[in-house]
């Protein structure tokens, strides 16, 4: 009885998602039923091109127009920071929301969403955290991390307090000996 009760309280809201990709990556933010969340019917072909393999849920609303007003933002901030999702882009006869100024334009993603993604990443690959690399990327990645302690040591500050303009200003002092 309380399976029951539960899936028909979420029948009454609105989800804005997000589709997880084998990689651990997100390419997909949509919104609809929480059944929709978790169905592949009805998707494009760049869709199909992914392996579904997580779904989040980013919003929940009981209000369609502030679901849809979410969706839009959050596609817009995750194309915005190069994350190549595989939405389709509305026009304003399709979205009702099209056209209007985003909420999230201009502004870091809040707290509680990024937190919320984070968790659904969590040990999950990522973009770059466990991906394979090339031999002369995982080579400039050890050079980079090096040089940065080098530098680190140079200066007598601990590794996170190396800027990107001392670690040029080293790369030229050295350059000049």
């Amino acid at each position: 009885m309380a399976v029951t009760a539960l899936l028909t309280a979420m029948r009454e809201h609105f989800f804005v998602y997000g589709h997880i990709n084998e990689d651990g990556q997100l390419f997909y933010v949509g919104c609809g039923s929480i059944s929709r969340a978790f169905s592949n019917a009805g998707r494009t072909e760049p869709w199909h091109a992914h392996c579904l393999t997580g779904v989040v849920l980013l919003h929940k609303t009981q209000d369609r127009n502030d679901a849809l007003s979410v969706e839009r933002d959050l596609i817009e901030w995750f194309t915005s920071i190069g994350m190549p999702l595989v939405n389709c882009m509305w026009g304003p006869q399709t979205h009702p929301n099209r056209g209007r100024p985003s909420k999230l334009k201009n502004r870091a993603m809040p707290a509680e969403q990024k937190a919320k993604i984070a968790a659904a990443l969590k040990g999950k690959r990522g973009a770059i955290k466990g991906r394979p690399k090339s031999a002369d990327h995982a080579q400039r990645i050890k050079d980079g991390l090096l040089l940065r302690t080098a530098v680190a040591r140079h200066l007598g500050v601990s590794f996170k307090e190396v800027s990107k303009e001392a670690i040029v200003a080293y790369k030229n002092h050295l350059g000049s000996i």
